[in-house]
C-alpha cells in the first residue's frame, strides 16, 4: 500500500468536474502567482492534480500543440514544497505526454528555472520556439520576455 502521508496525483476529470474544483484550482494558481487569464473551466481535463486529505495541494497542465506541448500551471502549496511533489507532478505530465505520442515539452518560467533544469529541461533562446508554441497565450503575452524558455526532448528519434 502507498504512503498515506504522501499526496496523490491523478488526472483531473473533464469539465465541469466536481463542484468547486475549478475555483479551487484557480485559487491555487493565483496564490502561486501564475497566470490564469487564459484558462477556461473546459480545460480542466488537461490538468494533473495533487491532493492530500481531500485538499488540492498541487497542479500542472499540458497545452498540446501537435507533437509538442507547453507545460504550464505547475504549482505546489508552500507547506508541501521540498518533499518531491513538484517533481512527481512534472513526471506525471511527462508520462502523459509520452503516452500521447508527444516528442517535445516546452515551458516558460520566471521562478522555477533551477527546478526544471534538475528535471532535465534545457534553456533555449526564445526565438527557437516552434511557431505553435510562440502563438500560445503563455508565450505571446502572459509570460514576460525575461521568463526562461526551456525544453525537454521526450523522444530522441524526433531530434533533427
Amino acid at each position: 500500500m502507498g504512503d498515506p502521508t504522501r499526496a496523490s496525483i491523478e488526472d483531473a476529470p473533464d469539465a465541469p468536474g466536481p463542484e468547486g474544483l475549478w475555483e479551487e484550482l484557480v485559487e491555487l494558481l493565483r496564490r502561486a502567482d501564475l497566470p490564469v487569464e487564459d484558462l477556461e473551466a473546459a480545460e480542466l481535463g488537461s490538468f494533473a492534480l495533487a491532493r492530500r486529505d481531500g485538499r488540492l495541494v498541487g497542479s500542472g497542465a499540458l497545452e498540446v500543440y501537435g507533437s509538442a506541448a507547453l507545460v504550464r500551471s505547475v504549482a505546489v502549496e508552500p507547506a508541501e514544497r521540498g518533499n518531491g511533489l513538484g517533481g512527481r507532478i512534472v513526471g506525471h505530465l511527462e508520462q502523459r505526454a509520452r503516452s500521447g505520442g508527444l516528442s517535445h515539452l516546452y515551458l516558460l518560467t520566471t521562478t522555477a528555472e533551477r527546478f526544471f533544469r534538475r528535471a532535465g529541461y534545457m534553456n533555449l533562446p526564445r526565438d527557437e520556439a516552434p511557431l505553435a508554441i510562440r502563438t500560445s497565450g503563455q508565450f505571446s503575452s502572459l509570460c514576460p520576455d525575461s521568463a526562461a524558455f526551456m525544453s525537454k526532448v521526450l523522444d530522441p528519434a524526433a531530434l533533427p
